[in-house]
């Protein structure tokens, strides 16, 4: 073969090798080309048959191309034109196969000016070219790395094969302005294999025989295989027999490998599927990101691609790769962190119980989420404890009511403006950002969270008289008429997804078209119309956010799609039961033909239930009674279909005031009866989204079975608008990692790279559920994933003591990273939600039993949520956002949202832990043994401490021996306060960051917990034992971890004259691991802390030694026996003890009812100063030197030229000294508050 380029650039190429690949070439460069010495010695010199049929193909689908052959048929000249598409038909020539024309068509089509619509007819599988069965599962699936993808696809009409054919295919392929950049070079792991055996004018059984042989092989190696068999008959099957094998197995990082063997005379079909099978073992020992039959494919989209590639990216960049978050210098990342916040579920100033002005906010739309999930003032203050507690990471949450509470595509401009300052306050304090859809149940309208009111409107529904027909609002409960939202049952909330308002529009959200094709609105489907609102809302943000600069990717890294989806009806088997999906039945558990009724005003008996601690269990009957009164909304709402409010124009085949379900024959209300009760219960999706297959398995059956067939939410309803969202959002954010969050314990569907785009993260949710619904951490507990997923039977599921609790929580998370292997691919495992109640045991933390002993107590709390978070290390060492962190908890209210109470800080403790230490200074300084008092690292002088002596703090306390939550006497309360001297320290800022991220923690030693927060190499396992404040990391290294050259700022960060200047950064809490001043503990009776749990002092500090804390505690005793009031054991109410202190640090009585202190902008250290002796450790290591960086620890070694390696550091606590000696006096120690 020779090459020659005259000097009108016409190049000039010899023979007959690679024509196909050099006529592609030159249409796709607009380049002329010719080719001479074809086969001129050959007993038939000349193009072949199939050539010159290519060349009129080729002529065919493009405009102005000029081919000339000469009259042999050894040269032609081809002058390009351009690449049109269209609709075009072609016969093949007998002598090859459909592949032969597809393969290259596939590489012009996607630039041609029109789509293209190619219909072939002829051989469909040969032993020469790629069959059409492996160019459908393979090479759309190649194409689709490069942004090649909505509406793409091949679809055999029949089957023909050799020699004389008789099949037909039809291909369409998109037009794309641009290919995607691809950047893939891990091989991965083989995670599955699939197949299609197909036959014609053959026995069906030569089908079953080629998978068993399959099998017989392949399952050596792997479980996961699933072959596909595919038998035509009649017309469809062509004009020969035939039989082949195609297999491809897929990688972790979704790398595919094929093989295909095709049937030849006097070749069983064991023999077809043994050869197969071993080429396909043979393609995978050759490893590598593409297989051979691709290589030329991938190549040319390569090198029509971006130039962009080989640029590097920000030094802030994250990547996702290798089941990890990686950084720029190769570092493995770990994100661990919060969610901010529930308070942004409501607006500002309200909560859920709040009934005043909660209707007319939201018909008006004027309410305004300015100022969540803070007051800008605070930003500083909380963000910097979160940062001292070693969070890296936010879930940001934004509920779409805060974007477009006034109505459809009015967005709230000055709410984004707001966010966007406070996502920069997050990027300066170094946080990670994604932005969670926030939903529960729907909307505040309809029990929860999330969508605004206008949106039931749009649904036909009539939100003001959902309590009246079986619904549950907080603010509302139990009737409209008598509020008493005190008595809302805790975890009743979540079964609201089982009542009329959220399973109808969960089902019209998802799957109108199918479902209730009638409700049209301003011209389309509800469905189109709620989930088109939805994303524009929150691409809006995202423009918004792109727009500000420097915080995509930077600091905001991903989106979530929206939180905790529900399927709605979608699945019910029987409209008269249980939904499959409806894991929780608690209060009145109504079945959909009851909640349809009811929304039609009918009464009904509804069962009752009660959650135990084996379950749940019913009790009894209750009969609403709605009195004519419906769910739905009333036609004077919108005369002539036209919203007045709103301004939408809804279809008159839409009927207001009648239940949708009755309108679409599923039920009918007159004789109350159902009309078809499995309504939900079958698909009926006509099409799928952009042509794709609705699941990756489905892709290898290439005709409709005709059959029934049950929904499949996740593949027919979810992932189609996952694709629309991430659509939408890629516009503004084209890095975007998008966090995929199925419904809760499901696994995400099986999803295609082309969608994935290398940029995602799995994010389930995971709670502990029987202590959320009992609110008691018990001393047993189940396997509630394997439970739900239906793996084990619920009696296998029951773990009992609190080590195998722990290890059945570590188990459970581990199928998280199964789920993401087996469907999406080597991405890294984010949990979204994890956390613990703390109203547990009747709230006895707030001193709501056994007469206020257990208040400012978090024990139980912090056992449950150590058993949670433990779960996320181990092996399984994922990042995670607690649930969550809410600035505006309260004691009495919770997190603010149906009596939620999860929230891991709160002002009140805040305050109560304030007031425990002014108890102290005062008992202290009527003792009289101590030389000095120190609040922090101040002194509270002589003076002070003479005038505290001469006053008893607390003698005018009612001691009721009980608590008085409704204790009204404030009087008393004041007066007692009265001329009571405040220690100027208590005042003035905090000086030690160990008080300022301690005050208002609960639980602290559970959350703040020691990480690898970025890794040479892999954290392999991470152990941390609370109680004897031990850590243990183990990390895997090999040649590849080698990290990249450190930046100038790593330098002067890590020092210099290292061979490796990149460290591993290990968080440790100097919460738990440094020596701070020591509280002296105020004993109580029961002495909570147990020889189990371990040691404390007054702010549940775990690790003060024993024999301190036996000092101290004799201490007190002595003190009693001298006569000096014990003040231990605390009485008072929770109002009491958190309004004294308002009282004390507040300017007036007025301000401290408001609930108005001065706390939050006195104390804080902003920023922290955190000296880098600060950790009391012993740190073991076996390779490699540390060094201390305030509360991170870096680790410093080399990584290994050959193989690899692992790694172990521990970490030690040291125990701390009670007091300070250089201060003590008479043998005593002093007394630090």
């Amino acid at each position: 073969m020779t090459t020659t380029t005259l000097a009108n650039s016409l190049l000039c190429f010899s023979g007959h090798e690679d024509l196909r690949n050099r006529v592609v070439l030159s249409v796709l460069s607009g380049k002329p080309v010719r080719i001479d010495k074809i086969r001129p010695d050959d007993k038939e010199p000349g193009l072949r048959d199939y050539e010159a049929s290519l060349l009129r193909l080729v002529e065919r689908v493009s405009n102005g191309t000029v081919i000339e052959i000469s009259y042999t048929g050894t040269s032609f000249l081809l002058k390009p034109g351009i690449i049109k598409g269209g609709s075009v038909t072609h016969d093949c020539p007998l002598s090859r196969s459909i592949g032969y024309f597809l393969e290259p068509l596939l590489m012009l089509a996607p630039f041609a000016k029109n789509p293209l619509q190619l219909t072939l007819k002829g051989i469909t599988t040969d032993d020469k070219d790629l069959s059409v069965d492996l160019i459908r599962t393979v090479t759309l699936p190649h194409l689709q790395l490069f942004g090649i993808s909505e509406g793409l696809e091949l679809k055999i009409r029949k089957r023909g094969a050799a020699p004389l054919g008789g099949g037909e295919v039809q291909f369409l392929c998109p037009v794309v302005r641009q290919l995607k950049i691809l950047n893939f070079v891990e091989p991965g792991k083989i995670k599955r294999i699939r197949g299609i055996a197909h036959a014609v004018r053959v026995s069906p059984q030569f089908s079953h025989r080629m998978v068993e042989a399959a099998r017989s092989v392949l399952n050596r190696y792997i479980p996961d295989i699933y072959i596909h068999t595919d038998v035509y008959k009649g017309e469809d099957s062509g004009k020969s027999p035939g039989f082949a094998l195609t297999l491809l197995s897929e990688s972790t990082t979704s790398a595919i490998y094929c093989s295909e063997t095709v049937s030849s005379p006097g070749v069983t079909p064991e023999d077809v599927a043994l050869m197969a099978s071993r080429s396909l073992l043979d393609e995978i020992r050759a490893r590598g990101c593409v297989d051979q039959k691709h290589q030329c494919l991938i190549m040319l989209l390569m090198v029509l691609g971006s130039e962009d590639v080989g640029l590097p990216v920000p030094p802030y960049y994250l990547h996702t790769t290798s089941n990890n978050f990686v950084d720029t210098s190769g570092r493995t990342v770990l994100l661990r962190g919060v969610n901010l916040s529930g308070d942004s579920k409501f607006p500002a100033g309200n909560h859920s119980a709040q009934l005043e002005g909660f209707w007319e906010g939201g018909e008006k739309g004027d309410v305004s989420f300015v100022g969540r999930p803070f007051p800008l003032a605070e930003a500083d203050i909380h963000l910097e404890r979160l940062k001292g507690w070693g969070m890296n990471l936010i879930r940001y949450v934004v509920c779409w009511e805060a974007l477009e509470h006034a109505g459809p595509k009015m967005y709230d401009e000055a709410f984004i403006d707001y966010t966007i300052i406070v996502l920069r306050k997050c990027k300066e304090h170094g946080f990670r950002v994604f932005i969670d859809p926030h939903q529960d149940v729907w909307s505040r309208f309809s029990g929860g969270s999330g969508a605004p009111l206008w949106t039931l409107h749009a649904c036909g529904l009539e939100p003001r008289n959902f309590t009246h027909t079986g619904s549950l609002i907080h603010c509302e409960y139990p009737s409209p008429e008598h509020p008493d939202p005190k008595s809302f049952g805790v975890m009743t909330w979540p079964t609201s997804y089982f009542r009329l308002p959220a399973l109808t529009v969960f089902t019209l959200f998802w799957a109108g078209r199918d479902y209730a094709p009638k409700c049209i609105i301003d011209g389309v489907n509800i469905q189109d119309y709620l989930q088109s609102h939805m994303a524009e809302a929150y691409g809006h943000l995202a423009d918004r956010i792109r727009d500000a600069g420097d915080l995509l990717d930077e600091c905001v890294i991903g989106w979530e799609n929206i939180n905790e989806p529900n399927e709605g009806l979608l699945g019910a088997d029987c409209l008269t039961g249980t939904l499959p999906h409806q894991t929780l039945k608690k209060d009145l558990s109504p079945t959909p033909i009851q909640c349809f009724k009811l929304g039609m005003g009918k009464s009904q008996a509804l069962d009752f239930y009660v959650f135990t601690k084996v379950g749940p269990i019913k009790n009894k009957t209750v009969t609403i009674e709605p009195k004519g009164i419906k769910a739905w909304l009333d036609p004077s709402q919108e005369p002539n279909g036209v919203s007045t409010r709103w301004g939408w124009q809804r279809d008159s085949a839409w009927k207001l005031g009648e239940c949708v379900w009755a309108q679409h024959d599923v039920w009918d209300p007159a004789a109350g009866n159902i009309l078809e009760t499995d309504y939900f219960k079958w698909s009926r999706s006509k099409t799928t989204d952009g042509g794709s297959v609705k699941s990756q398995d489905s892709q290898f059956s290439s005709r409709s079975s005709g059959k029934k067939q049950k929904v499949d939410f996740l593949t027919e309803y979810w992932l189609p608008y996952w694709r629309k969202w991430a659509k939408r959002i890629r516009q503004s954010h084209p890095e975007a990692i998008h966090f995929i969050q199925p419904p809760l314990f499901s696994p995400p569907p099986p999803m295609l790279e082309a969608d994935l785009k290398g940029r995602v993260a799995y994010s389930p949710h995971f709670y502990d559920g029987l202590t959320m619904m009992t609110r008691h951490w018990n001393w047993f507990n189940s396997n509630t994933v394997n439970v739900l997923r239906k793996r084990i039977h619920v009696v296998q599921s029951f773990k009992a003591g609190e080590e195998n609790i722990r290890k059945n929580f570590q188990q459970q998370l581990a199928l998280f990273r199964e789920d993401a292997q087996n469907n999406l691919g080597a991405y890294p495992v984010v949990l979204g939600e994890t956390g613990t109640p703390f109203d547990v045991d009747e709230k006895r933390s707030y001193g709501m039993t056994h007469g206020g002993l257990h208040i400012g107590n978090h024990i139980p709390q912090q056992t449950a949520l150590d058993a949670s978070l433990n779960a996320t290390d181990g092996t399984n060492v994922y990042s995670y956002a607690i649930w969550g962190y809410n600035p505006a908890h309260t004691w009495e209210w919770g997190d603010g949202f149906n009596l939620e109470d999860l929230s891991i800080w709160s002002i009140d403790d805040h305050t109560y832990r304030r007031h425990v230490k002014f108890e102290k200074l005062a008992k202290a300084a009527r003792e009289g043994i101590l030389p000095s008092v120190m609040v922090g690292q101040q002194e509270v002088t002589s003076e002070e401490v003479q005038e505290l002596q001469s006053h008893h703090f607390g003698a005018h306390r009612t001691r009721t021996g009980g608590m008085n939550c409704n204790d009204d006497d404030s009087s008393t309360q004041e007066e007692s306060l009265d001329g009571l001297p405040v220690p100027k320290a208590l005042v003035q800022p905090l000086s030690t960051s160990w008080e300022f991220l301690v005050d208002g923690a609960r639980a602290i030693y559970a959350f703040c917990r020691p990480y690898p927060v970025k890794t040479v190499g892999r954290p392999q396992s991470i152990m941390y034992d609370i109680h004897r404040a031990r850590f243990v990391l183990l990390i895997t290294v090999d040649s590849t971890d080698e990290p990249a050259r450190a930046s100038e700022e790593q330098r002067q960060n890590h020092g210099h004259g290292r061979k490796h200047q990149v460290p591993t950064e290990i968080y440790i809490p100097l919460t738990t691991f440094s020596s701070p001043p020591t509280l002296v503990p105020v004993p109580t009776e029961e002495d909570d802390q147990s020889a189990s749990d371990p040691p404390g002092t007054a702010a549940d500090c775990p690790h003060t030694p024993t024999e301190s804390k036996h000092k101290a505690k004799k201490m007190v005793d002595d003190a009693s026996k001298n006569g000096i009031p014990d003040d231990s054991k605390r009485t008072h109410s929770v109002q009491e003890a958190v309004s004294r202190l308002h009282l004390a640090f507040a300017a007036n009585r007025a301000n401290a009812v408001a609930g108005q202190s001065l706390h939050l902008i006195s104390d804080a250290p902003i920023p922290l100063q955190i000296p880098d002796d600060v950790l009391d450790v012993q740190i073991d290591v076996d390779v490699g030197r540390i060094e201390f960086k305030g509360q991170m620890v870096l680790w410093y070694y080399d990584v290994p030229e050959t193989g690899r390696r692992t790694y172990k550091m521990t970490v030690q606590k040291i125990n701390p000294h009670l007091g300070a000696k250089e201060r003590s006096g008479s043998g005593h120690g002093c007394v630090v508050m």
